[in-house]
């Protein structure tokens, strides 16, 4: 998947039980912990492809992807169940001595996730299983995966963008409503 893909992807499914939450009680979403997990969910979504020098992330910093990339290659290490529960770790200790909400460090371990399930959807796979197993693992038989950068990943990417932008609207008190329309 394309990093807007995935971006789009996880803040599209990460809302909705954010937005179902909402329907039953809405005094129960605080706009800062909503942020914090948004948040969160967002640079999860991006942060196993800091393997990669030329991603959204590797970008902004170089020195570390490409040390990771050396070290691992691109689809490796970031890419194995491993690497959530490494990142929930390192989030809630950090979290922990610093003060930072843990609705940030929930939503950094889960936009991981959904990057994970993201490239298990495309035509590669990912090898889930390492440092046992360099096998890809695809949630699809091959015929039914996408090709990342091509028509089913950005169209994809605007459907959960989309869904994302609806959602997000209704959580923070918009009156736009799809019945209104039909």
């Amino acid at each position: 998947m394309l990093a807007r893909t995935h971006l789009a992807f996880a803040l599209g499914i990460a809302t909705l039980p954010l937005y179902a939450l909402s329907l039953v009680d809405k005094a129960t979403l605080q706009g800062v912990e909503v942020s914090l997990y948004l948040g969160g969910i967002a640079l999860g979504s991006l942060l196993p492809d800091i393997d990669e020098p030329n991603s959204t992330l590797g970008r902004q910093l170089p020195l570390l992807s490409s040390l990771i990339h050396r070290l691992f290659g691109h689809r490796g290490a970031t890419h194995s169940f491993l690497f959530p529960f490494g990142v929930a770790l390192l989030g809630w200790g950090i979290a922990s001595s610093q003060g930072i909400a843990l609705e940030a460090v929930i939503g950094l371990w889960l936009g991981v996730w959904l990057h994970l399930i993201g490239d298990m959807l495309t035509k590669s796979g990912i090898p889930l299983w390492l440092p046992w197993s360099e096998r890809p693992i695809a949630l699809l038989p091959l015929s039914y995966r996408f090709k990342t950068g091509g028509i089913i990943d950005l169209t994809l990417g605007g459907i959960f963008g989309a869904l994302f932008a609806y959602l997000g609207l209704n959580l923070w008190g918009s009156s736009l409503s799809i019945t209104r329309f039909l």
